[in-house]
């Protein structure tokens, strides 16, 4: 009889380390899925709300100008620069000022030079104080 509650014991405690190591990722995963966009939509300002789609086609095409590979982020990270001005020893470095009066330093190699941006703004494309690009607008 011991034996048998023993084995009952074993089997009902494997299971459920059985259900912990295979539920257990999928609860996870849903879990910081539902943090991702909580958080992805709780920056979204809606500053770029009701573009053409040609603009969307171009926010998404935007890459950081030191890795071209990578985006540089979505329209919720870009924030319309109200003023900028050279700096740096050289010049060739940022200090621009969103029009919501956040202040950043934006080194060149985060500058983007690049023709047809049709929003008409230089942009700044910033979360949590890491900048990812400053797209200079086409009348620049």
């Amino acid at each position: 009889m011991a034996t048998t509650a023993l084995k009952l014991a074993t089997r009902s405690f494997a299971a459920a380390v059985r259900v912990a190591i295979f539920a257990a990722p999928s609860l996870a995963t849903v879990l910081v899925l539902a943090a991702i966009v909580d958080r992805a939509s709780a920056r979204d300002a809606g500053q770029w709300a009701g573009q053409s789609l040609e603009v969307q086609e171009w926010f998404r095409s935007l890459m950081t100008p030191d890795h071209p590979t990578v985006s540089c982020c979505g329209v919720a990270d870009g924030y319309p620069v109200e003023h900028w001005e050279a700096a740096g020893p050289d010049h060739q470095d940022f200090k621009v000022t969103l029009e919501d009066g956040r202040k950043f330093y934006v080194p060149a190699s985060k500058a983007q030079w690049r023709s047809g941006n049709p929003t008409g703004r230089d942009i700044l494309f910033v979360h949590d104080g890491f900048i990812f690009c400053f797209v200079r607008s086409a009348e620049a």
